[in-house]
């Protein structure tokens, strides 16, 4: 354990000195404050205006999809920097295991993900400030964002140990987090819209509403968007908390067995 948090500390500190680190959390509170200021521009009640819920809905649901293009750019270079400096033989040598070094890499991106959630708490003391927002609700947003974000982070990891070059991580890390949310939500809506394309005949109706239903469902299932609703919503359900954990965990079950597979190749 004290050779994980050693790696940890040593990922951790290196972010401090990346300036993409500090790209990334600019880029993330200036889109942000973009989607959040621009409704309130637009419209004659913002969202500090009497009457107006004190809530962080808003904030949560845009920091979802925000964080799918941010966390790619965060998570590049865990291990692909590594390979390409050629300093993965040496840390693979070094008295650790690859579950350690996995672990060690996956828990300094996640302390860094939190530190760039903390920002947001400014947003959260202006609630408090001038109205009086639900706890709980708040409570339960946050947790999904540390879910999300474990997803999120294992995914980059993942693409980052298959490949020496950051930029290839970034963009297939960007691919897959764009698959399991925002595609997923056009597909499970294609699948409902494929209904009204049903023939005539009985039994091909059957099929394709049957065919429709699965579809729908499947992608649902699996939409880390939709399952995060819930969260920015005030709900928490225990079978999307096992969602996020458990895929959070197979991800970086999968990127211990490929950093594993580098030394049969090597």
């Amino acid at each position: 354990m004290s050779k994980t948090l050693a790696l940890m500390n040593r990922e951790l500190r290196a972010y401090f000195y990346s300036p993409v680190a500090y790209v990334a959390l600019v880029a993330l509170y200036a889109v942000l404050a973009v989607f959040l200021l621009v409704p309130g521009l637009l419209s004659p009640r913002g969202y500090f205006e009497a009457g107006q819920p004190a809530e962080m809905r808003a904030v949560f649901d845009t920091m979802a999809y925000i964080l799918v293009f941010i966390m790619p750019i965060l998570t590049m270079r865990l291990l692909s920097e590594e390979m390409n400096k050629g300093t993965i033989e040496t840390l693979m040598t070094a008295p650790v295991t690859d579950t350690q070094v996995v672990l060690g890499k996956y828990l300094g991106a996640m302390g860094f993900y939190l530190l760039l959630l903390a920002p947001s708490l400014l947003y959260l003391g202006l609630l408090v400030a001038y109205g009086n927002p639900d706890a709980g609700m708040i409570l339960a947003g946050y947790l999904g964002l540390v879910l999300i974000g474990m997803v999120y982070t294992a995914v980059g990891l993942l693409t980052s140990t298959c490949t020496r070059y950051d930029i290839v991580s970034a963009i297939v890390a960007l691919f897959v987090l764009g698959t399991i949310t925002l595609l997923c939500t056009v597909l499970a809506w294609g699948a409902t819209a494929l209904r009204h394309l049903a023939p005539t005949a009985d039994w091909a109706r059957w099929l394709v509403d049957r065919l429709s239903d699965w579809g729908h469902r499947f992608f649902e299932y699996i939409n880390v968007a939709k399952r995060y609703q819930d969260f920015s919503q005030g709900k928490i359900a225990f079978d999307d908390v096992t969602y996020f954990l458990v895929v959070t965990a197979l991800v970086l079950f999968i990127t211990v067995k490929v950093l594993e597979s580098r030394k049969w190749r090597a």
